[in-house]
């Protein structure tokens, strides 16, 4: 899986150098040399078009060569039957039909922000950036019902998840151990791809002629719509995964308490049964109690206080172009 991505990632990135070339080659040819060196540059250092190109392109076709896989490993560690709920989501997910007008909704949108921050250059060079950026927004938006429906599916075991047993057998552990690094190498690469584009805009040498300061504070939209639910869902799927495995562990046990195993015979005194009973009680209470974790507590707040002042910290020792960014908002 790891491979899988790295690859995917890899071609994505060789894709990225090619596109730079083609696109460099026939601005030489309908422009000149000088300007083929300047659209160059913009690509590779301005719109850090190799790098966002690499991880977005990578993670579309990463999704869309395994995504199909994680759905039906979720309904064959399940006993019971979730295949109505299993194929509805995955319909969703794999509709083409969907992931092209997501697509083109986000394609949209983005593309009158960034047309209207202004492009550079003139003719060629200019539609070349222009659609090579724009596509981002079409990538994001083809990843979205995949990111809907999974989500809608997790919601739906979260919701079911006191009738929903796991089977049984020595490889459901690898079964869940692959859901999880899936959706973890999807989240990890969906926020890097994310903060990539995010930083991608600011650096890019757009004119920003007669562009008003609402545009240009909208450059800011891709992450703020989508950092957040990517920042939920790689915590949500674990805790939801988690609240099954408890729940049928605890089910477990109350079968195990409920045959003879544990009654009182000639050689086990009833102290010993009791201290028996004692330990179980213990357990379930406390699979109980890990159950009921909510996704964020009041004993969160000060690690979350901390992480953000840290992540401050960085941006502005580090990552001054982020920064410059934020505070031209507010002048």
């Amino acid at each position: 899986m790891y491979y899988s991505i790295f690859k995917r990632i890899l071609l994505s990135g060789i894709f990225s150098i090619i596109l730079c070339f083609f696109g460099a080659f026939i601005t030489y040819y309908c422009q000149n040399f000088e300007i083929a060196k300047k659209v160059t540059y913009s690509y590779i250092f301005r719109f850090n078009g190799i790098l966002i190109i690499a991880f977005a392109y990578g993670l579309l076709c990463f999704i869309r060569n395994e995504g199909a896989n994680v759905f039906e490993k979720i309904s064959n560690i399940m006993e019971s039957d979730i295949n109505n709920e299993k194929a509805k989501y995955f319909t969703i997910a794999n509709s083409r039909k969907k992931q092209h007008l997501s697509g083109m909704i986000l394609a949209i949108t983005g593309g009158v922000i960034l047309w209207n921050c202004g492009y550079p250059y003139s003719g060629f060079p200019k539609y070349f950036l222009a659609v090579a950026s724009i596509s981002l927004f079409y990538v994001g938006g083809m990843m979205a019902p995949f990111w809907g429906s999974i989500f809608l599916f997790f919601h739906f075991l979260d919701k079911n998840h006191k009738t929903i047993n796991l089977k049984k057998g020595q490889f459901i552990s690898m079964e869940i151990n692959d859901i999880d690094s899936f959706l973890m190498i999807c989240c990890t690469m969906g926020i890097t791809a994310l903060y990539l584009s995010f930083r991608g805009t600011i650096t890019a040498d757009f004119t920003y002629e007669n562009t008003d300061s609402l545009i240009k504070a909208l450059l800011s939209f891709p992450i703020i719509l989508f950092f957040p639910p990517l920042l939920f869902f790689s915590y949500y799927y674990r805790h939801v995964l988690r609240k099954i495995q408890n729940r049928d562990m605890i089910k477990k046990i109350d079968k195990l308490v409920n045959t003879d195993l544990w009654e009182k015979n000639e050689k086990e005194s009833l102290k010993d049964v009791l201290e028996i009973h004692k330990i179980v009680i213990h357990i379930k209470e406390k699979f109980n109690a890990e159950d009921k974790v909510p996704i964020i507590s009041l004993k969160d707040y000060p690690a979350l206080f901390f992480i953000i002042l840290f992540i401050m910290q960085v941006i502005i020792q580090y990552d001054q172009i982020t920064m410059n960014f934020f505070k031209t908002l507010f002048k």
